[in-house]
């Protein structure tokens, strides 16, 4: 399959605040333990194998803005729940 492998557990389940404007449904914020971090600038959508339901999962990588400094997260839309997951590197 294209995309990514199956993800493991080094997940962290988040909320997500979606940019509906012009039908693009981009991923604009995240929320953490009760924070709210503003997604920077967001990257491409691939798929991924599902945990959950019977279609793919998605991961779309953002960059998000932790007070003032950038970080990269992989977003993953897995069944209509959202988790963050650091890229390996």
């Amino acid at each position: 399959m294209a995309g990514c492998n199956r993800f493991d557990a080094k997940v962290v389940p988040i909320a997500v605040e979606i940019d509906r404007r012009c039908g693009l449904n981009t991923p604009k914020a995240l929320i953490c333990e009760g924070r709210r971090f503003e997604i920077a600038r967001v990257g491409a959508t691939l798929p991924c194998p599902s945990m959950f339901g019977k279609t793919d999962a998605t991961v779309t990588g953002a960059v998000v803005d932790v007070g003032g400094r950038y970080v990269v997260r992989g977003l993953i839309c897995d069944d209509g729940l959202w988790f963050s997951v650091k890229p390996d590197g």
